[in-house]
């Protein structure tokens, strides 16, 4: 499905449409107040651009519904290569095609981060989200197969949903803040590419993209529930 993303979240026995491109009833730009979501983890007083606490990182809340609430952390938090694991080297890296549900960045949110950032509570609250990744929106390549993931990373058309302006897409990498470059889910002009953001919040090299084999920021994305 060419340019639409769709993103629903698996609650109880079916699914909920979270969100889908276009659809958020505001953007978030510069978060408006910080919150601390505490022991509860009671969502429910969040309002869109926020910044929250959750686990070990601060989080802006991009978009919310009556059931959910969407949120990116508001630092680059990681850096890694969006190309698998097992393709240690550059050369190898640069042949090798990567799309998102096969990226190191997909598996490392999912089995590594989400048990290292969060409590148990906290890690109830992530809601399984059907993550739908557009093809390149200027050079066609392909954007790979439909996933369901806890934590994903945003994509081309989110970036420019969620962000209006460079200045509030750019992010500042606490342990690099020299190079606070984050990776896009979407590829580049060729498959073994994939799209970012600079560090002045503009899209490196446009839709071309770069690399994937080098190691780039990343902001996770994730669903909350809201408390009752």
């Amino acid at each position: 499905m060419k340019n639409m993303v769709k993103v629903v979240a698996m609650m109880m026995a079916g699914f909920v449409m979270l969100g889908s491109a276009g659809c958020g009833k505001k953007k978030a730009s510069v978060s408006k107040k910080e919150k601390n979501v505490g022991a509860s983890f009671d969502m429910s007083n969040v309002d869109v651009g926020d910044t929250v606490t959750i686990g070990k990182y601060e989080w802006i809340v991009l978009e919310k519904n009556d059931e959910a609430a969407c949120v990116i952390t508001k630092d680059v938090v990681e850096f890694m290569s969006f190309s698998p694991k097992g393709c240690s080297f550059p050369e190898q890296d640069a042949s090798y095609p990567v799309t998102w549900e096969k990226s190191a960045v997909r598996e490392f949110l999912n089995e590594d981060f989400i048990y290292s950032c969060f409590s148990e509570e906290e890690q109830s609250m992530i809601l399984e989200t059907k993550v739908v990744t557009a093809d390149n929106p200027k050079y066609g390549t392909s954007g790979g197969k439909t996933t369901t993931d806890k934590l994903y990373i945003l994509e081309y058309d989110e970036a420019l949903r969620y962000f209006a302006t460079d200045e509030a897409r750019k992010a500042v990498a606490p342990a690099n803040p020299e190079h606070s470059v984050y990776l896009l889910r979407t590829p580049g002009n060729e498959q073994t590419k994939v799209m970012s953001v600079t560090q002045d919040g503009s899209f490196l090299n446009r839709e071309r993209g770069s690399d994937a084999w080098y190691n780039n920021g990343i902001r996770p994305v994730m669903w909350i529930r809201i408390a009752e």
